[in-house]
């Protein structure tokens, strides 16, 4: 044999073919790809072709031209000649009954490359030779190459379906297996490499995408264009498996609901006289919580009203399933996935102005200085007046007459004492300001940041915080089995006040420990309290729905509803789906906003050091709070202010990076 002479080898139980490299003796290395050879022994060369290939195109070239002849091969009439000897046949033997006149080497090649393919229906390898098989196996063999047959026209009818090529099935014709196809190309288009099949599904894309790619992004917009996904799909949901549709039983269950039937209104005090009002954003349809405050002999009545759904949502009914399932209700810019069913959320369980609603109402009696001077739980029966937004809010504490002018402003002065209690026992006022965002016509993306640091949103959150924690109270002093939210200190020196209020912002979140959920009540030292638990969504969180019942059912009987067995698992049901939850909404809001971005390559904004690094650096944007790469890094200090523009954003990895201006 020569160098660079063509030869087939048996490797791996399986037939190879290539140059020869070099002659080892007793071993043979051998190319068969430009980069690539192996060492064999000797024995292992199964045909010497007398062919010199000095380039890898000779060698391709060679082999198409085996290849072309192997498919003309039929071994038929051989098979009917040899099929009764016991005698097994050498492939030259079975080349030179084939082939007429005397075979070429290509011949050989081709008769033996065709034997060891799965074309081959006759014969089968019997060590160095092949033996004739019976009829009853050809015939196993021919239905099963006719199946091969079948799923390569299924496979090519279908990727020429995802190329958008013509003729091609449509999916509603899809065979049993295309089906499947799909079904694993959606499956690793949600899941990504974590996908069980995502090495079939690329495979079975390979001829179409080529694996140097991003092959899941390349195969998402496909199936965007064939009508599988939509344009901005959210994956992450499809992932986590939230449920978008309720069921039926759910939907009737929450369409039944009368808040002002017999069995709802009994026992109930009736407080509709009262100049109840809410506040929310102005398109916040499932309101849960609601307001009130008059004059009293010895000061002030506060009134915290949440809307009552103990009635509604009975243990063990399938909307508490529902509830337990879905764990929370979801906010994208772009829709809303309701925790319970829109009839009940925000019809007949949502405060909704001039109806008559039943809730679980705090009510606080203040002294002249908005001191709490006692409190009680009241199962009541209420009619909201007003439905207030935020910015009309803050427009009536700015000054703007009208009929709750006052109880507002008293509001005012009653949240900003608590606050300061709250910051006095050790709670780091955070401010983060919110993104809105909106959709305008063709598409646009209209973004605004909303800060949330004004009067309306303090007086909200301290009146929501003051119901938690009264209501976390009365169950631990009555020993009421509940859910306590608590959160250690900050660990560590606080950051100095006098930092950029983004860089003290990071600080203290960087620094925090992660809040927990126990049946052990404990202080919440983010919060400033010594005890909290969350009551006041029922709406919008299972486990808020789950602790009213439980308050509900102790203001009806004196009993809890729940023993702490029942509440463990609730909870760990809960604490676990929540882990896997918690990131939807903010990146969700993050893709939104990288989208409105991608447009705005090489804008100018402005930011804030967080970490300096030699090649990369961490910033926060003023324009907009996100954070980015800074490219290049920064040896600044923390808190510097940086101008900047866009060098790269990308929605669908989540990636933004910025430079220098």
């Amino acid at each position: 044999m020569r160098e660079r002479e063509i030869i087939f080898i048996r490797y791996r139980k399986g037939l190879r073919a290539g140059c020869l490299e070099e002659d080892l003796g007793a071993k043979v290395k051998v190319a068969v790809e430009k980069s690539r050879s192996f060492t064999v022994p000797r024995e292992n060369i199964v045909l010497a072709t007398g062919r010199i290939a000095a380039t890898q195109g000779e060698l391709d070239r060679f082999l198409r031209e085996v290849g072309e002849r192997a498919a003309e091969v039929d071994l038929r009439d051989v098979w009917e000649l040899v099929k009764e000897e016991s005698t097994a046949l050498s492939f030259r033997d079975l080349a030179e009954l084939c082939v007429p006149q005397q075979p070429s080497e290509i011949d050989y090649a081709a008769v033996l490359w065709h034997l060891h393919s799965d074309a081959c229906l006759f014969f089968e390898p019997r060590e160095e030779s092949f033996a004739a098989l019976a009829p009853d196996d050809v015939e196993a063999r021919r239905g099963r190459q006719a199946r091969q047959q079948a799923e390569a026209l299924e496979e090519e009818g279908f990727l020429a379906w995802l190329e958008g090529k013509s003729p091609a099935p449509a999916p509603a014709d899809f065979t049993a297996r295309q089906r499947d196809w799909l079904a694993r190309l959606r499956g690793f288009v949600i899941e990504g490499d974590e996908s069980p099949l995502a090495g079939k599904a690329k495979a079975l894309i390979a001829p179409v995408i080529s694996a140097g790619s991003d092959v899941r992004r390349i195969l998402l917009r496909k199936l965007v264009e064939r009508g599988i996904f939509e344009e901005h799909e959210h994956l992450e949901c499809l992932r986590l498996e939230v449920p978008v549709e309720f069921s039926g039983a759910a939907a009737a269950e929450a369409a039944a609901f009368d808040p002002l039937g017999p069995e709802v209104l009994e026992g109930r005090v009736d407080l509709r006289e009262l100049p109840v009002f809410s506040v929310d954003d102005a398109t916040t349809a499932d309101i849960d919580d609601a307001f009130s405050l008059v004059r009293a002999d010895a000061g002030w009545s506060l009134g915290i009203h949440i809307t009552d759904l103990a009635e509604a949502v009975l243990s063990g009914s399938a909307l508490d399933e529902t509830a337990q399932q879905r764990v929370c209700s979801l906010y994208f810019p772009e829709r809303k996935i309701p925790m319970l069913p829109p009839a009940l959320s925000e019809r007949s369980g949502s405060l909704q102005e001039g109806e008559d609603r039943v809730a679980i109402s705090l009510i606080v009696d203040l002294d002249p200085e908005l001191r709490p001077v006692e409190s009680r739980f009241v199962r009541s029966i209420i009619r909201s007046r007003h439905r207030l937004t935020y910015d009309q809010v803050n427009a009536i504490l700015g000054g703007e007459s009208h009929a709750l002018s006052e109880p507002l402003g008293v509001l005012d002065r009653l949240a900003a004492s608590l606050l300061e209690g709250r910051l006095a026992a050790g709670a780091p006022q955070i401010d983060r300001p919110d993104l809105e965002i909106r959709f305008g016509e063709e598409g646009s993306i209209e973004i605004e940041v909303k800060q949330r640091d004004t009067p309306a949103d303090r007086l909200v959150a301290e009146l929501m915080i003051l119901y938690n924690v009264v209501a976390a109270r009365l169950c631990r002093d009555l020993s009421l089995p509940a859910i306590y939210r608590t959160q250690p200190a900050v660990s560590g020196t606080p950051p100095d006040d006098a930092l950029h209020p983004v860089l003290r912002r990071h600080l203290l979140l960087k620094a925090a420990a992660p809040t927990d959920l126990s049946l052990v009540p404990a202080p919440h030292r983010m919060l400033g309290v010594e005890i909290y638990s969350q009551f006041s969504s029922p709406l919008r969180r299972a486990i808020d729905l789950v602790l009213q019942r439980q308050l509900a059912h102790h203001l009806r009987s004196g009993r809890p509803l729940y023993a702490a067995e029942e509440i463990t698992m609730i909870l760990h049901h809960a604490e676990e789906r929540l882990k896997e939850l918690r990131r939807l909404e903010p990146d969700r809001v993050r893709y939104w906003l990288l989208k409105h971005l991608e447009g705005s390559i090489h804008k100018t904004l402005h930011g804030v050091l967080l970490e300096p690094g030699d090649r990369q650096a961490l910033v926060e944007l003023l324009e907009y709070p996100i954070r980015a790469s800074l490219q290049g890094g920064s040896d600044g200090r923390p808190g510097d202010l940086l101008e900047l523009r866009l060098a790269h954003v990308d929605a669908w990895s989540g990636t933004i990076r910025v430079r220098r201006a």
